[in-house]
């Protein structure tokens, strides 16, 4: 079952609600009742998703270039 975002065009507020049909419409605002929400676009994952390379090392860390900063392996 997935989660999604929505915004009310009512009052703006952003909430989630799981939804068991794709198609189904826009769930009412739990702040004001509308029934006027749209679906947001969220991106999974994106939030805490580390990046990779030598950029995302840390530059206190000697090892940085060789990408060995960090990864537990000698």
């Amino acid at each position: 079952m997935p989660i999604y975002e929505y915004r009310c065009k009512a009052c703006g507020r952003q909430y989630e609600k799981i939804v068991f049909q794709r198609n189904a419409p826009a769930p009412a605002c739990p702040e004001c009742g509308s029934s006027q929400s749209e679906k947001l676009i969220s991106v999974p994952g994106a939030v805490g998703v580390p990046s990779t390379g030598a950029a995302a090392k840390p530059a206190s860390c000697p090892a940085a270039a060789s990408g060995q900063c960090g990864s537990g392996f000698s």
